[in-house]
């Protein structure tokens, strides 16, 4: 192990690296997605709602992911039966689908569109 990052407050239920190498993120069970810089180690954002955006989740986060084709984008859902796209340069909510119910590893985004299971 080269780097352990923990967080006693929450079960961290999914992670994903940005195609780049240089951020990652987590989600989890307090309804957060966290964008970190992968050489400091440290949070850049918090993606969790509030202010001029959407609401974010308001319940486990099991699933989140990187756009490839924008980097600024992070789709993510969970048991809320929402999809959140999230745009990381204001850390807000920018669009959501309601209704899939997501309990995995289970979106991607591909050409524009996102699949979930």
């Amino acid at each position: 192990m080269l780097h352990k990052i923990e967080d006693q407050a929450n079960q961290l239920l999914t992670a994903d690296y940005k195609q780049d190498g240089k951020s990652f993120l987590t989600g989890g069970s307090d309804f957060a997605v966290r964008v970190y810089d992968e050489q400091t180690r440290q949070e850049t954002a918090k993606l969790e709602g509030g202010g001029g955006g959407l609401p974010g989740h308001a319940n486990r986060v099991f699933c989140a992911k990187f756009v490839s084709e924008d980097p600024n984008l992070i789709v993510s859902g969970g048991w809320d039966k929402n999809v959140k796209v999230w745009d990381i340069r204001t850390a807000q909510c920018v669009r959501h689908i309601i209704g899939p119910f997501i309990a995995g590893d289970s979106i991607d985004v591909h050409d524009g569109f996102i699949l979930t299971g």
